[in-house]
């Protein structure tokens, strides 16, 4: 994330990671596309603060820290069900 508005097509769990209309903005359709870009060009406050609230989620929970102390506790948790032990991953 470094800061930009982002308009995006909807995708599965995408509300898992952003809030359509707080963080992000989606659209289903060219028409709808059209639509919000003309919105967010007229309303140049609106799209900024979309796009701070955005940068701001993406520097809590979507960091390469957090993405890989995540992918971590998955190999740790995978391993001790394969093994049955309590070897970690450093």
């Amino acid at each position: 994330g470094c800061g930009g508005f982002l308009m995006t097509q909807p995708a599965d769990d995408l509300e898992r990671y952003y809030t359509p209309g707080s963080e992000i903005e989606t659209f289903d359709d060219p028409d709808e596309l059209a639509r919000k870009i003309g919105h967010y060009l007229a309303h140049p406050e609106e799209r900024d603060r979309i796009a701070l609230a955005g940068y701001a989620r993406t520097r809590a929970e979507h960091t390469y820290e957090i993405r890989f102390s995540q992918l971590l506790e998955a190999a740790n948790r995978l391993r001790k069900q394969e093994t049955g032990g309590e070897k970690a991953v450093a």
